[in-house]
């Protein structure tokens, strides 16, 4: 059986070699990872970013957290605010945050490697802490599409919110058709199957 496939993107106004490297050679048992990097230099506006994820279909990004600090020419935002607006723009899209800042208890950031912190080189540090993070989020990707399915067999929602939920989760374009009331009655679906399955 052919496996599913899962884009991920690097980016970063800077890129990290141990980071590319730990990204670019990770494995998951149950897909095949399309693996590319954007340099944000500075050409790049937040919306040609978001705009270059949605035609490569990107379903995992991972962002350096100070992407938008370092100019004062470019609109001002951090990766962890970029994290926030990319759930609204590309809701199906799992993204990761490197930072310098830690934060406990958020499993979608990376505290940036810092040789005073950690007993670990580099490349091992983000095999460690990084790899992962990347896994969880590949297994919340699956079980999106898994949960398509489902809903496409048991035939609970309407085809077309199917059709555009199911587009948005593998990364096309149409994210910006699911609209709040989209999102709750997926929800009370899910509630409605989870319930079915359970019961």
């Amino acid at each position: 059986m052919k496996k599913e496939e899962v884009n991920l993107i690097y980016v970063d106004d800077m890129l990290d070699r141990d980071i590319s490297k730990c990204l670019n050679k990770h494995k998951h048992d149950k897909v095949v990872i399309n693996y590319s990097e954007i340099n944000f230099d500075s050409s790049y506006d937040y919306k040609k970013l978001i705009e270059e994820m949605k035609v490569q279909k990107v379903n995992l990004i991972v962002i350096d957290s100070a992407l938008y600090i370092e100019s004062d020419k470019r609109e001002r935002f951090t990766g962890e605010q970029f994290k926030i607006i990319l759930k609204n723009i590309l809701p199906y899209a799992e993204t990761i945050v490197i930072s310098q800042n830690k934060q406990e208890n958020n499993y979608g950031i990376i505290k940036k490697y810092n040789r005073d912190e950690v007993e670990e080189d580099k490349k091992e540090y983000y095999e460690k802490s990084l790899s992962p993070v990347v896994n969880k989020k590949i297994e919340e990707i699956l079980m999106g599409r898994e949960m398509i399915n489902l809903l496409e067999d048991e035939k609970i929602i309407d085809n077309s919110l199917i059709e555009k939920i199911s587009l948005s989760v593998n990364g096309e374009s149409q994210y910006s058709e699911l609209k709040t009331e989209d999102i709750n009655l997926l929800i009370k679906s899910f509630q409605e199957l989870k319930e079915s399955i359970d019961g």
